[in-house]
């Protein structure tokens, strides 16, 4: 791979199996190099597969270029980048297709709710897996939008869009970040999310978001088979992180180790760090480079980590 490419796709294969029309071969062995100062379009006419394409490229190997392999080595850039500013964005992470699309829906409803970016984080394997799901009709709460949506020139509604002032003072910056950090507690008072399994009573409980999730998910039921009190926690909402349901588990007395399978160097890992504070010691499992963990070599380190 060149110094200069910054995106390197190889054999994007993406089926749809329907109930009505049997398997949809959106994608077959699509392949592309985007290199540094390239701009790309994808062209194509509606069925060729363009947005297709669009939503497999999610979180891939690295670091810098890398192609559609799996991994979770995004998780700072997603929770903790996005460009200048005193702000952060809410990052909702699925382990199923069909909660991909369930977050979908959530992420446009928090965004106009809150107004704040909210970004949708998978990984190559929940790109690229072919799962049923359907998209359900639902009621949406409904919310005031009278202080900032434009609808148009009439008696009920005057907002419009405006520059912003190019001589802010002092205190109309304060106000603007205390008002944007409002929604922000807000939105974390309402919508920090995270599935617990057999947590309660667990003397070690597994941390694990995404695809990986998956796989602990199976280490976990085979060690409970074996006699272990194993337990999993899975974060929904990256930001915000789901710090007291960490924090709760770890301070079980039965808690001897809280374990964090991650594919990558150890990102989400500083988070739960954050959550226990020291009340329980970690141990980290991790992937790198496409490398994807199994459930039996899951399993093995978590009956290590209660022998260490």
């Amino acid at each position: 791979m060149e110094n200069n490419t910054i995106l390197s796709i190889r054999d994007l294969t993406v089926h749809y199996i329907t109930r009505e029309m049997g398997t949809c071969r959106a994608v077959n062995d699509f392949s592309l190099d985007i290199f540094r100062g390239e701009t790309v379009g994808l062209v194509g006419e509606t069925g060729a597969g363009k947005t297709t394409v669009a939503l497999s490229i999610m979180m891939r190997s690295g670091p810098g270029s890398g192609t559609i392999y799996a991994s979770q080595g995004d998780y700072f850039q997603a929770t903790r980048g996005g460009g200048n500013g005193d702000y952060n964005v809410a990052v909702l992470a699925p382990a199923s297709v069909q909660e991909a699309v369930d977050l979908l829906q959530d992420a446009f409803d928090l965004t106009d709710r809150y107004r704040v970016p909210v970004l949708l984080l998978g990984d190559a394997i929940i790109g690229q897996m072919m799962e049923p799901a359907e998209i359900l009709p639902r009621r949406r709460t409904p919310y005031d939008i009278s202080a900032w949506a434009t609808r148009g020139w009439d008696d009920k509604s005057r907002a419009r869009v405006a520059m912003a002032s190019r001589n802010p003072t002092l205190q109309d910056n304060i106000d603007r970040i205390e008002g944007m950090y409002d929604r922000f507690r807000q939105l974390s008072e309402a919508y920090t999310r995270c599935e617990e399994d057999g947590v309660d009573g667990a003397e070690a409980v597994v941390v694990a978001y995404g695809s990986v999730s998956r796989m602990a998910k199976e280490a976990v039921q085979a060690l409970r088979e074996q006699g272990f009190r194993v337990g999993l926690l899975r974060p929904i909402t990256l930001w915000p992180f789901p710090y007291e349901a960490i924090r709760r588990a770890a301070e079980q007395k039965s808690v001897k180790k809280i374990v964090v399978a991650e594919m990558s160097a150890g990102q989400m890992l500083q988070d739960v760090r954050l959550g226990v504070e020291g009340v329980k010691p970690i141990a980290f499992f991790r992937r790198l480079a496409a490398q994807i963990p199994l459930p039996d070599e899951i399993a093995q380190f978590v009956k290590d980590s209660l022998k260490a």
